[in-house]
């Protein structure tokens, strides 16, 4: 199919009959399989051409016949440019509802790349935090540890310096009696 512009070169209407692109001939830029007016324009010729075989045979050219075909091909050709307006009107929201899908999509694989990158920095930030923490948690729990046995220590230091004080008071008391006893004597 050649396309100048919006105008199909290959159409029969241009191509064989000469005839300028009609303003109301929206359709004209598809191929001749795709061509809307080629059904209406044959019909539209056998709806003028029927009367007048039928004139030609009967001999009988009657100005109420000559108007009766006038209104059919008229009224044909009215409604004919009608559904073809319609029908590139819905070929036109047709391709902006394609456009627009495609938009959305791009759109939409854009914000699922950002939204993949996110998750990515995200678990790489959980996985680093995480790593902190437990690092965190070991060097405390090492230092609850040396806390601990700082306490041990210190508790069992305290033990025996009670022990020890009362070892004292034991041994002051009997030097104590043991004055007592000699100097009585």
């Amino acid at each position: 199919m050649k396309i100048k512009g919006e105008i199909n070169q290959n159409c029969l209407l241009i191509r064989n009959l000469k005839t300028p692109i009609s303003p109301r001939c929206l359709q004209c830029r598809l191929s001749l399989s795709q061509c809307p007016i080629l059904p209406y324009f044959f019909v539209s010729l056998i709806l003028i051409l029927l009367p007048l075989v039928i004139i030609f045979i009967t001999k009988d050219i009657n100005p109420v016949t000559i108007l009766g075909i006038l209104i059919v091909v008229l009224g044909f050709g009215f409604f004919t440019s009608k559904l073809v307006e319609a029908n590139y009107r819905e070929e036109q929201v047709r391709k902006e509802l394609e456009e627009t899908r495609r938009v959305l999509e791009l759109r939409a694989q854009a914000k699922t790349r950002e939204l993949e990158e996110l998750t990515r920095i995200l678990d790489e930030k959980v996985r680093i935090r995480t790593e902190e923490l437990e690092a965190k948690t070991q060097e405390l729990q090492a230092k609850l540890k040396d806390l601990e046995k700082l306490q041990e220590l210190a508790v069992g230091r305290e033990l025996k310096m009670i022990e020890l004080k009362s070892e004292i008071q034991r041994l002051k008391k009997i030097i104590e009696d043991y004055e007592k006893k000699f100097h009585k004597k």
